[in-house]
């Protein structure tokens, strides 16, 4: 299990390698078209069980209806994510492309579980 850890420590760092870490949600949805790496804590999760995709909604530092920023991850991606009630509070790096979908805010989609690191394993570890 170390060996996996360690793994995606090193993964991680090679991603992180040469971007900056954004730690402000605000200047994170000013980054659409960009690949970034967002810190922050998870404010509140909401899963939208009668919206199309399903959505399962990651608010980072702000309620929804306040934050310029969507952290979602879809129906069809969320299996491998180990995603809990207890995780709000909690803070994390996020890794993805901002992406703009008409007149819906910037958001980032995950798809893969390297894309959502708990920060609190990493200073445990």
């Amino acid at each position: 299990m170390k060996q996996v850890i360690i793994f995606f420590l090193l993964l991680q760092t090679i991603v992180l390698n040469g971007q900056n870490v954004i730690d402000d949600v605000f200047s994170a949805s000013s980054k659409v078209g960009q690949e970034i790496i967002l810190e922050g804590t998870i404010q509140s999760l909401y899963y939208a069980h009668q919206s199309q995709g399903k959505p399962l909604f990651i608010n980072i530092d702000l309620p929804h209806y306040k934050n310029p920023l969507t952290v979602v991850i879809f129906k069809d991606y969320r299996m491998p994510f180990y995603i809990t009630e207890d995780m709000e509070g909690q803070r994390v790096r996020i890794s993805g492309k901002v992406l703009k979908n008409g007149d819906y805010k910037p958001s980032i989609i995950l798809k893969d579980p390297t894309q959502l690191m708990m920060l609190t394993e990493l200073d445990e570890g």
